[in-house]
This record gives C-alpha cells, sequence and structure tokens, in this order.
C-alpha cells in the first residue's frame, strides 16, 4: 500500500512485500498505471490477467513479472483520497479471490484511514 504525495501524480509506498519477502519502499509515478485507474476512479481497478499488455509503459509490471492487479483507493474520513492498496500477482485472480479481496477492502476501516499516521 502507498501514501498519495502532493506532488501530482506520485505515491510512495509504505509496506511492499514481494514472494513473502518486504522489500525497501519506493516513490513511483500514477500515469500509465493500473494505480491511476483506481484513484482517478475513485474505485477498484481489477485485472484479473493480462494487466501488462493493458499497461505497457508501467514498466513495474514488466519488472515484476505481474500478470493480475487489484487496486483499491484509501481515503480519510474527509473523503480526501491519501493512498492507495494494491495486490499483483504472477497468476489470474479466480473470482473466489477476487470476492475475498473485494470484502476485506471495502470494510469501513480499511477504506477511511483517520489513525495512521503517514511520515
Amino acid at each position: 500500500w502507498g501514501k498519495l504525495l502532493k506532488k501530482p501524480n506520485e505515491v510512495r509506498t509504505l509496506e511492499f512485500i514481494q514472494q513473502g519477502q518486504k522489500i525497501d519502499n519506493a516513490t513511483y509515478g500514477l500515469v500509465g498505471t493500473p494505480c491511476e485507474i483506481a484513484i482517478d476512479s475513485k474505485n477498484w481497478c481489477v485485472y484479473t490477467e493480462g494487466v501488462q499488455e493493458a499497461f505497457p509503459e508501467d514498466k513495474l509490471l514488466e519488472e515484476l513479472d505481474v500478470n493480475s492487479y487489484f487496486g483499491a483507493y484509501l481515503k480519510n474520513s474527509s473523503g480526501e483520497i491519501i493512498g492507495i492498496f494494491c495486490f499483483l500477482t504472477k497468476r489470474p485472480i479466480d473470482k473466489d479471490w477476487l470476492a475475498f479481496i473485494q470484502l476485506a477492502t471495502n470494510r469501513h476501516p480499511f477504506r477511511e484511514l483517520n489513525s495512521i499516521k503517514f511520515i
């Protein structure tokens, strides 16, 4: 998951786990990424497979060999979008897994993050 920065169209990761290992946080641009769609649409962005083909300019998807993507914006109690949660995988996302992710990310405490202090 990541924090939307004041600089337009950038996110700073706050937790980045790859194949079970935490990796260094990074700042990345949103233009031409599925994360941009999730934030701009104020909805979920789901690619059950083929996300690299849909976003050929997103080199991170290629570097991580990502096939599927789920992203959901995060907001504060004022309704301001403050970040994004996303799930990327090399395998297709099946309908049962997608239903679970949607249920988990639609919970009130998850979508409204008032208690988290961003550094």
